[in-house]
């Protein structure tokens, strides 16, 4: 099993797409068991600077899969809604986004746009709302805030 480019996942057969987003799951996991290994290291040897970088590269890490499970739920049918959310992949504040999502599992758009604007004050200075990052899986347009 080799990393590939995300690209490359568009010019396949749609049938083999999720085979090959399973096996890119399988490549995250290992990243961030490894991503894990070195923190806790970087932590028993009081190295705690080096320590917070790796945390923060883990737990974006860990948000890949979730970017691409939404790809998966959302369908191939729309090939430009695709290729956006597959850039989220390789957005710094994309997968920060879904990493801290995850943690508060919001009901809705507005729960987490009160967080963007209360709890997250660094993210949210970026000028970017969090319905212009994450789409809703089914239908692939934004989460609406009712």
């Amino acid at each position: 099993m080799e990393a590939r480019s995300l690209t490359q996942l568009t010019t396949v057969p749609v049938t083999q797409r999720v085979a090959l987003i399973a096996e890119g799951l399988d490549l995250i996991a290992e990243q961030v068991t490894t991503l894990h290994g070195d923190l806790r290291h970087l932590i028993e040897v009081g190295r705690r600077r080096s320590a917070a970088v790796v945390d923060g590269l883990a737990q974006e890490e860990a948000a890949k899969p979730l970017i691409l499970l939404d790809v998966v739920r959302m369908g191939w049918r729309d090939q430009a809604l695709v290729q956006r959310q597959l850039r989220r992949f390789y957005d710094h504040l994309a997968r920060g986004i879904y990493a801290r999502v995850v943690d508060v599992r919001p009901a809705d758009l507005a729960e987490v746009r009160r967080l963007w604007t209360t709890s997250w004050p660094r993210m949210s200075g970026s000028g970017r709302r969090p319905d212009a990052v994450m789409t809703t899986p089914r239908c692939g347009r934004p989460w609406s805030s009712s």
